[in-house]
């Protein structure tokens, strides 16, 4: 350094590297993004892999759904087609003998006593003329229906099935006045409407319970109009449509302790297990002319003998009312191999199979 004429000499400045990563560390830092680089390849690769793996599971279950919806198809279609010919078989056989029409009678006794088969109204009493037709007379007054009816549905120990009775048997005394009846009915439906806005309940409930006198006279009322829509339009497609169903349940199997059927309507009476089945044809002779052509009739195989029978009587007595035919439980079923050999078919015998106490109901296939 010169400052002058000074020349003054410091020394030799030697410059050091301020580095704080040592060899060690820089190694141990290549290492380590070297092996989490390897990790994320790994990764990567199993995740191609799993979703190859679930592009692969997506393609096979969408093709067995594609199979399935086929399938099903084809079962719908076939069971359909399978169906008409049935329905067309059906009506083809039922001529209008077998639609069961009751008369207005039994009809009318059947909605107003229901379950009871020989009710008062139907005798002759006896002592007691006079009485019933003064009371008829009273019951022609307007006022003093109305007054009975309201004075009885004010007492608290006038019970419910005592309205269906009052109801029941009011409308049986006036069904040779509907006229009469239906004015009657109006005024007391005009109280029920009054007294639901007065509780202030919801509209919809109105008529829904069918707790007072009116709404069961109502219904008595709709009964009475309707026997003739009934038979004359309504009777035989509601007929055939219970046949339709009924055939198409008996196509599967039954259960015949709980009900539950294989081609149900109703989800709770599925039964969800597969059972092996096979559609049987029995040859079977009329009882009451054993010398007439054999019935053909489908069976399954599954069904329990009383089934079988129920299945034979729907067959030979199918233009015949139910409440005409003989009953399953009167009948027996005789398994004929030509001329000698017979045996009778039942639900239980000695040859019955037992399963830790429970007893399993003879079927065909037991027999077979």
């Amino acid at each position: 350094v010169q400052v002058g004429g000074l020349h003054v000499s410091p020394g030799a400045v030697h410059i050091m590297s301020d580095s704080l990563l040592t060899l060690p560390a820089i190694v141990s830092i290549a290492a380590g993004g070297g092996l989490l680089l390897i990790i994320v390849i790994l990764v990567l690769i199993a995740y191609k892999r799993k979703s190859r793996e679930n592009d692969l599971t997506l393609k096979r279950l969408q093709m067995q759904m594609d199979n399935l919806e086929s399938r099903v198809a084809l079962e719908c279609k076939e069971a359909f087609a399978e169906l008409q010919t049935d329905i067309n078989e059906l009506t083809s056989d039922l001529d209008r003998a077998g639609i069961p029409h009751l008369d207005y009678r039994t009809y009318a006794m059947r909605v107003l006593f229901p379950g009871i088969e020989d009710h008062p109204v139907l005798r002759e009493l006896e002592n007691v003329e006079k009485a019933l037709k003064l009371f008829g007379q009273l019951i022609n007054n307007k006022v003093f229906l109305l007054t009975f009816i309201r004075t009885l549905e004010m007492q608290r120990s006038f019970s419910m099935r005592d309205r269906g009775n009052v109801a029941s048997l009011i409308m049986t005394a006036l069904q040779g006045r509907l006229e009469y009846a239906t004015d009657v009915l109006k005024h007391l439906l005009s109280d029920l409407i009054d007294r639901n806005l007065e509780s202030k309940n919801h509209p919809k409930l109105l008529l829904r319970r069918t707790e007072s006198v009116a709404e069961k006279m109502l219904t008595n009322w709709f009964a009475f109009l309707l026997h003739k829509f009934l038979k004359e339009c309504a009777g035989e497609p509601l007929f055939m449509l219970y046949c339709a169903i009924k055939q198409q349940m008996e196509k599967g199997p039954i259960d015949a302790i709980t009900g539950e059927a294989r081609y149900s309507l109703s989800e709770d009476k599925l039964i969800r297990q597969q059972i092996e089945y096979k559609t049987l044809i029995l040859n079977c002779v009329n009882p009451d002319n054993e010398n007439s052509p054999e019935i053909p009739v489908k069976v399954l195989n599954c069904d329990t003998i009383t089934q079988v029978k129920e299945k034979i009587l729907d067959a030979v007595y199918k233009n015949m009312p139910y409440s005409q035919r003989p009953r399953a439980v009167d009948m027996d079923l005789e398994w004929r191999q030509g001329r000698m050999a017979r045996v009778v078919l039942q639900d239980e015998d000695i040859t019955t199979k037992i399963e830790n106490d429970w007893k399993r109901l003879n079927t065909l296939l037991h027999y077979q």
